[in-house]
């Protein structure tokens, strides 16, 4: 079975806008300034989870 590449090429050339934040995203990460997806795995998870279940246990 032959993998897919994937890629949002197509997105950044249609939208200036989405291509400038990736390209300021990837500059903080390099800088230090970004988070890993295992630093934010954790936070994000926990938020998720808490919306969800204050969302679920409204009246």
């Amino acid at each position: 079975m032959q993998e897919e590449e994937w890629s949002i090429k197509p997105e950044t050339d249609e939208n200036p806008e989405l291509k400038q934040m990736l390209t300021e995203s990837k500059e903080q990460y390099n800088n230090g300034q970004g988070m890993s997806t295992a630093e934010l795995l954790p936070f994000t998870t926990k938020r998720l989870f808490t919306i969800i279940y204050h969302g679920a246990n409204r009246s």
